[in-house]
């Protein structure tokens, strides 16, 4: 219902339109890269974001690489050659977002492998999927990353929930009553232990005490 002040009736309709015209364009992205890839020739560009340069990543590009040569050589993808662009993000959180935005504005990027931490993982998400980025997460754990609403992401390993339930279950079934932690100080470290020591408490077991290093 408009109020009796043309004024503010006029700016109110001027704002609806305005977020009416953003809300369309944000989807633009997601809605037409996936069709126009598909209507384009030439290779099928994926990426990979990992901190490459800080950590010992030399199987890792390997199996990488002899995966992309493998499916070269049986034809390719809908008979299209594979290419994989390789970024680093130095296991930051601004770095990662920083790839993630080169990545959604490479318009041939069809999808990403990546990244290697949860709290990398988390805020590029969002990004991969505002612009339609097909997002494989082969290595973060963090149960809230599939718990966003993501259409195009894929976790590829368990979650720390996961783990922690299959620890307390292997202490409960071993017969173990008390237990200490000790875990790695950074969120990963964090979000295990604590999802270890609710699984083992629901047992039953004990947390005699917990220490991070």
């Amino acid at each position: 219902m408009f109020s009796t002040n043309p004024r503010l009736d006029r700016a109110v309709l001027a704002g609806v339109c305005t977020l009416s015209i953003l809300m369309c364009t944000c989807r633009q992205p997601a809605l037409f890269r996936g069709q126009a890839q598909a209507e384009a020739g030439g290779p099928v560009t994926i990426a990979t974001a990992w901190p490459w340069e800080s950590r010992a990543t030399l199987l890792y590009g390997q199996g990488l690489q002899m995966a992309v040569d493998e499916t070269n050589a049986a034809g390719g993808v809908l008979g299209r050659p594979l290419r994989v662009l390789r970024e680093d993000d130095r296991e930051s959180v601004d770095e990662g977002r920083l790839v993630a935005r080169r990545l959604a504005q490479d318009d041939d990027v069809v999808a990403v492998i990546g990244h290697m931490q949860s709290y990398v993982s988390l805020p590029a998400a969002a990004i991969y999927d505002l612009f339609g980025i097909v997002h494989l997460a082969p290595t973060s754990t963090d149960p809230r990353l599939t718990q966003q609403g993501y259409r195009r992401l894929f976790r590829m390993t368990f979650t720390d929930r996961e783990t922690g339930a299959q620890m307390a279950d292997f202490a409960a079934e071993r017969g173990y009553d008390r237990i200490a932690i000790y875990y790695i100080r950074n969120a990963y470290g964090r979000g295990l232990a604590n999802a270890f020591e609710e699984q083992a408490l629901e047992r039953g077991v004990g947390i005699a005490d917990r220490q991070s290093y």
